[in-house]
């Protein structure tokens, strides 16, 4: 017998404890984009040219809801105007509110006499995760002509393609980093094009932009940055099939170069090391060589290389 008067005999049945258990799901997958077109772009370059645009002050655009939409989804489109339109805030799909999977939502957007429009359409579904569609970066100009574009900001998702001509792409914000990562984000396109800088404060690198002869950092008291990337990011800015063997840097003693990896090393990541060389004099402006492996760029002098 124990101390609770138990005999050998005698056991206590064990006490079996409550369990439960409950599964989660993380869902962390962005549903599918909305499709966005710009009636008036004919052909859907993401470029409005003034042969296209002809004398309109609006065009119509066109959402194409993602085939695989479910109940529940909300669909957002907001314009350059901030002009914010929700369709269905409660379940895009119910019936009474007219939309269905693949249904073309059309509305109508006031077109900018230059610059940019951006329309962007945003698919949220009931975990959170959003499916942002294609922005448009519409410009005015005559594809095949000379144009001068100004424009001030240029965000994550959207592109620039100048096409055909001598032209020039002024960006006049400031504080900004001008290309938002994106990959050739900002194109010149064939003939001689320039990419110039005339707000203050703002960064840029050659990972962002394709074909542009010239690179016109201005002369902004607070300056401009370009960063070069690596050897390979330079190489891939350069377009050689229409001709284009180098680029031109032009800017002074208020802007920056960064050859060295955002450092003042002049050594990229990937351990090439660019050196200067001789000076060289092109339409009255001074340039001094760098060269790192195979590939020159050419600085004005003045402007500060790190």
């Amino acid at each position: 017998m124990d101390l609770a008067g138990n005999q050998a005999a005698d056991y206590i049945k064990p006490t079996v404890l409550a369990e439960s258990e409950r599964k989660f799901t993380i869902d962390t997958i962005a549903p599918t984009a909305p499709v966005v077109k710009l009636l008036l772009d004919a052909d859907n370059d993401g470029i409005l040219t003034a042969k296209e645009k002809g004398t309109a002050t609006k065009s119509k655009v066109e959402i194409e809801v993602p085939k695989d939409a479910v109940a529940g989804d909300v669909i957002v489109v907001v314009t350059t105007q901030q002009v914010r339109q929700v369709m269905g805030l409660l379940a895009i799909l119910l019936a009474k509110n007219g939309v269905t999977p693949g249904k073309v939502i059309t509305f109508e957007v006031d077109l900018p006499k230059e610059g940019t429009l951006n329309v962007q359409a945003d698919v949220i579904d009931v975990a959170g995760n959003h499916g942002i569609g294609n922005d448009f970066f519409v410009m005015e100009g005559s594809s095949g002509a000379s144009q001068t574009i100004n424009f001030d900001n240029i965000g994550n998702g959207q592109t620039v393609n100048l096409g055909t001509g001598d032209d020039v792409l002024n960006f006049t914000g400031s504080n900004q980093t001008i290309g938002g990562g994106n990959t050739h984000s900002i194109s010149g396109g064939a003939g001689h094009d320039t990419l110039m800088v005339s707000g203050t404060g703002n960064s840029l690198s050659l990972s962002d932009v394709f074909s542009f002869e010239t690179i016109d950092l201005g002369d902004a008291v607070a300056g401009n940055t370009l960063f070069s990337g690596t050897v390979a990011d330079v190489k891939a800015a350069i377009d050689k099939q229409n001709g284009q063997s180098t680029i031109y840097v032009k800017g002074d003693a208020n802007d920056t170069v960064d050859l060295g990896a955002k450092g003042a090393s002049l050594t990229d990541q990937n351990g090439a090391t660019w050196t200067k060389g001789a000076a060289k004099e092109v339409d009255g402006v001074v340039y001094d060589a760098w060269t790192a492996e195979d590939q020159t760029l050419y600085i004005e002098q003045g402007i500060n290389v790190i």
